[in-house]
């Protein structure tokens, strides 16, 4: 499952955690809602539906 972190204030990098606890980062974005559209879409919903759909680490 794709989430998105908070990893400077200005920057939501999107990305998943392995089975060993490993980050990959897939994108970084400006704005957390973009972050939220990101992870939804890769997540297999639509961009717009991020309600209960993301989580977001800070």
């Amino acid at each position: 499952m794709y989430v998105y972190e908070q990893i400077e204030p200005w920057v939501w990098t999107v990305g998943h955690y392995d089975p060993t606890g490993r980050w990959h980062p897939e994108s970084d974005h400006a704005k957390r809602e973009d972050a939220a559209n990101r992870v939804a879409w890769l997540n297999g919903r639509p961009s717009g539906s991020t309600t209960g759909t993301t989580e977001a680490r800070q």
